[in-house]
């Protein structure tokens, strides 16, 4: 049976060997491959169109109102988690055994946030009762806390600095403190992971259970 002439040219398309060997293997049709490389097309054309995402708008910063005031809430649970640390690679000195770790905060930290300096003056005239002409300078020096906007519109201050806890000493108990040696290493160890002075940190042998 003779095909119609738009099918005959189909056909009479010079293709890749390669592919000319994939369709006699397979058996499908010319009119299904160009199907199927058209279907693959659309989807390459449309997917990076979903995909796209709107990006964040660039974060401005605003001057705060003379009044604002900004209270830093420190994490909770940073001291706890910081003897559990610590109590950890206590651990792993040799003879230590079970090891416990208090650490005395004199300081939970300080933020730094960015303020701008301003300057305010005012100049009063004054008529006295006398005739005479008064000139009264004021001047008023103010901190400005800088704001940073997000993408979202909220505000929050610009921190330019931090200083972490102020660490004022440290209460070790381990299991194998009675030993000299090892109540010295503790200590040692403590001290320098905490930067703090070697008196500044008591090491205690844990009291043995009947």
């Amino acid at each position: 049976m003779k095909l119609p002439a738009a099918e005959n040219d189909t056909q009479n398309l010079k293709w890749p060997a390669g592919l000319q060997v994939l369709l006699k293997k397979t058996d499908i049709s010319i009119v299904k491959v160009l199907v199927a490389v058209l279907a693959i097309g659309i989807v390459f054309l449309i997917w990076p169109r979903q995909s796209e995402q709107a990006a964040p708008q660039p974060a401005k910063l605003v001057d705060a109102p003379g009044s604002a005031v900004y209270d830093p809430v420190s994490v909770p649970g940073e001291e706890d988690t910081l003897e559990r640390q610590l109590a950890v690679l206590l651990r792993s000195i040799a003879g230590a055994g079970n090891v416990a770790v208090d650490i005395s905060i004199s300081s939970q930290g300080e933020i730094k946030e960015d303020r701008i300096a301003r300057t305010e003056r005012r100049t009063t005239q004054e008529q006295g009762q006398d005739g005479l002409s008064r000139v009264t300078e004021e001047e008023a020096l103010s901190h400005e806390l800088v704001m940073e906007r997000d993408s979202k519109g909220q505000e929050s201050p610009v921190i330019i600095g931090q200083m972490g806890p102020q660490i004022s000493g440290a209460v070790v108990i381990a299991d194998g403190a009675n030993n000299h040696e090892v109540r010295l290493a503790l200590a040692k160890a403590t001290a320098a992971l905490l930067n703090i002075p070697l008196y500044r940190v008591e090491v205690l042998a844990r009291e043995r259970g009947d």
